[in-house]
């Protein structure tokens, strides 16, 4: 007899297990899918834990390894990824504001100037506020001279009737009430003014030049200070003062540096004899018969006899030491090139053409 083997059929059913989830309001804020294997620590495990970390001086090796891995860490460029980290913006503002509440810019603004102005040269001079130019900043200056056939123009007002002594044409008005009335060239420079700060003889100078020029649309010399670099410390290079006069008038401004005497007297007698004011960076010394005695500074040349011999000097140091004082005095062309070759002429001559 066969026996049949009937296969038994298994009755399958779903198990579903519950496990228990732990609610975030109940404990510390976290919400948990299911609550897993792993269990906390009770405080007498976290104790001896801490104990044998302690008495193993494991964190003194730990720190001893993160600072040998931390101290061979460069950047991208090979310099030490150091430890100042940037400010987040939040951070920059809420400094930003209270600077601002605190006044503290006028403080630090008020005690340089206080520094600046009492410094003084190993000669016992004041350090102005006129730098003397870069090598770079000459080379510019003598290629758009050479461009423009500056040279060739200058040497034509030199040769002009008059320069040899003769008359010359008055062309402006002037500050100072007792100007030679013959025989002199005028510039249109027909108002005065003191530097503000200690350093600012370069924008003060622009200043007066400009001020003619543009009636219309006048500057301030903190407008001028902010337009051409000024630096409270250092002053100003000539040519960011010429770049600025530049773009605000019609006339063309022009920088000489190095020049010989000859070529001085030539540029101020152009300048002059083209209405405008001349501005010379020099050093004024009282050997050289200047009223002062300051290391590096601009001035501003009003009129020029036609010889060339004699200028007017308009001075913004005048007014910054005597408040109310127009700064205007005359002097030898002999003395000014003194002041201007100090530095073999590196702070350099702006003149008009």
């Amino acid at each position: 007899m066969k026996l049949k083997f009937v296969a038994p059929i298994l009755a399958c059913a779903v198990l579903t297990v519950s496990l228990p989830v732990a609610a975030s309001a109940a404990d510390d804020g976290y919400t948990f899918v299911i609550r897993g294997g792993a269990k906390r620590a009770t405080p007498e495990q976290i104790a001896a834990s801490n104990a044998e970390l302690e008495r193993a001086g494991v964190w003194d090796i730990v720190d001893q390894r993160v600072e040998e891995i931390v101290s061979a860490q460069v950047t991208e460029n090979g310099s030490f990824r150091g430890g100042a980290r940037s400010a987040t913006p939040e951070q920059i503002a809420a400094s930003n504001a209270e600077l601002e509440r605190e006044g503290v810019w006028d403080i630090v603004d008020q005690r340089i100037e206080e520094i600046v102005s009492a410094q003084v040269t190993e000669n016992g001079s004041f350090r102005g506020g006129a730098r003397s130019a870069t090598a770079e900043q000459i080379a510019a200056a003598n290629a758009a001279l050479e461009e423009a056939g500056i040279a060739e123009i200058v040497a034509e007002t030199a040769a002009a009737p008059g320069v040899s002594g003769e008359a010359g044409t008055e062309t402006g008005s002037n500050v100072t009430a007792n100007m030679p009335s013959f025989g002199w060239y005028y510039s249109n420079v027909d108002y005065y003014f003191a530097q503000e700060k200690a350093m600012s003889c370069g924008p003060a100078s622009v200043r007066m030049v400009l001020f003619p020029l543009n009636y219309n649309l006048s500057y301030t010399e903190a407008e001028i200070r902010e337009a051409t670099g000024w630096s409270q410390t250092d002053g100003s290079y000539l040519c960011d003062l010429v770049d600025f006069l530049n773009e605000v008038q019609h006339n063309h401004f022009w920088t000489v540096y190095g020049a010989s005497k000859g070529t001085v007297q030539n540029s101020l007698l152009t300048g002059i004899a083209n209405g405008n004011g001349c501005i010379v960076g020099l050093t004024e010394s009282t050997d050289f018969g200047f009223p002062y005695d300051i290391d590096g500074h601009f001035v501003v040349i009003s009129c020029i006899n036609t010889s060339a011999t004699e200028v007017e000097v308009l001075d913004p140091w005048t007014g910054y030491v005597s408040p109310g004082t127009a700064g205007s005095y005359f002097m030898s062309m002999d003395d000014l090139y003194e002041g201007y070759d100090y530095y073999d002429g590196s702070i350099g001559l702006a003149f008009s053409s």
